[in-house]
């Protein structure tokens, strides 16, 4: 329990402020643009890429995105949603076009549940 607590304790204290340094400078370096939560975003997605939270097998965070967009979008170009397509597609700006999915082998696919 002490161990733990001195854990947190350094995480609140050293790493934490460590990071809010860290992003504080990312934001000066790119004229303000880049805020503290597109920061974190983004080291997430680069911490995470492999997967491993908040599981072992649990899938890379960026992935997951994509994952969920590409089921979301095919269901509905399946079905007959162009329009909610276009509708969104130009609300956000994007410009899609589907073509036969590349399926890759990934870490978290690896990762044995009997051993976690």
């Amino acid at each position: 329990m002490q161990n733990s607590a001195t854990k947190r304790e350094y995480l609140n204290n050293v790493l934490w402020k460590q990071y809010k340094h860290y992003a504080a400078a990312a934001e000066y370096i790119t004229n303000l643009e880049l805020k503290y939560s597109d920061f974190k975003n983004l080291v997430d997605w680069q911490h995470y890429a492999n997967g491993g939270y908040p599981t072992p097998n649990s899938p890379s965070k960026i992935w997951a995105i994509f994952d969920k967009f590409n089921y979301a979008h095919r269901l509905l170009t399946k079905y007959g949603y162009e329009n909610t397509i276009n509708e969104l597609n130009d609300e956000f700006g994007l410009e899609i076009n589907e073509t036969t999915p590349n399926p890759k082998n990934h870490p978290w696919d690896n990762i044995d549940d009997e051993n976690i």
